[in-house]
């Protein structure tokens, strides 16, 4: 087997951060969609939530209830995201020279990623947002894919 197989799954987890990684609707209708680097580093927070259409508010001019949120600077990095992306990034580069590396990065990466959607979810609740539902896109799982990935192949010399 090729030898940077594993370190080049780990290592693909910085470009599949670009990819959306999570996405926030409310009953159903999406408000906010991050990658990967947004949601471990933070990003400028805009979202408007019309809650009268929400709510089924019948107006004439759509005027309605809207709730605006706006956040000047980055805001919103969870730090066990964060975590997970530098521990394969870092760990694909340590195991081109330690194969073995490699295969510890790749698990605890795929360790830290769950622990960060179970955070993602509870955050939610706790900051009683019981209409808010995050969803978790193709990014976050083929980063999980491509860290486990790794593991195996730098196990495997």
């Amino acid at each position: 087997m090729n030898l940077l197989a594993g370190p080049g799954s780990l290592l693909a987890v910085a470009l599949l951060f670009l990819l959306p990684f999570a996405e926030f609707s409310c009953k159903g209708r999406t408000v906010a969609t991050v990658n990967g680097y947004e949601a471990a580093f933070g990003t400028k927070v805009e979202a408007e939530l019309p809650f009268g259409d929400l709510l089924k508010e019948r107006s004439s001019d759509r005027g309605g209830l809207r709730l605006q949120l706006e956040q000047d600077g980055r805001a919103g990095g969870n730090d066990w995201v964060m975590a997970a992306f530098l521990t394969a990034v870092i760990g694909g580069g340590v195991s081109l020279f330690i194969r073995r590396m490699g295969t510890l990065a790749g698990i605890a990466a795929v360790i830290l990623f769950f622990v960060a959607q179970s955070d993602i979810q509870n955050q939610l609740q706790v900051e009683s947002l019981p209409l808010l539902t995050v969803k978790f896109q193709l990014g976050f799982w083929l980063s999980i894919i491509a860290s486990a990935l790794g593991a195996v192949f730098c196990w495997r010399k």
